[in-house]
């Protein structure tokens, strides 16, 4: 029995229009994948899964956190299932790709934009 290599990419876009009562726009969800076995590509994929979202009654500061963070949690399982079927359907076992954690992917990518400042030694700061 053998165990191919499969890659996954996962990216993120929004289109949002922000106003500031209410904001509507589309998510996309892109995943891209495939298996490998001894260096040849045994399937390949490619999905593009878009929600249309309209988000009321947020504060501001809170909208960047909803759109990248719960509007990709809503949309990940069904096109983690849509996958799981194409890659069945087209003879291999389905491909059960693990849950995605959002929230760490959204902490990790906002600490690369903003770094955190660091922290002063009081040792030092006494004179």
């Amino acid at each position: 029995m053998y165990r191919p290599l499969v890659a996954l990419t996962l990216l993120l876009a929004s289109s949002s229009g922000l106003a500031a009562a209410e904001i509507s726009g589309q998510i996309e969800l892109k995943l891209d994948g495939k298996a490998e076995n001894s260096g040849q590509v045994l399937f390949a994929f490619e999905l593009v899964y878009a929600g249309v979202f309209r988000i009321q009654n947020v504060a501001q500061e809170n909208v960047h956190p909803i759109v990248m963070i719960e509007c990709p949690r809503l949309l990940f399982p069904f096109a983690r299932e849509i996958i799981a079927a194409a890659v069945r359907n087209g003879g291999y076992p389905p491909l059960l790709i693990d849950p995605v954690d959002f929230v760490g992917l959204y902490r990790q990518k906002m600490g690369e934009v903003q770094p955190q400042p660091s922290m002063i030694d009081a040792s030092q700061s006494k004179k």
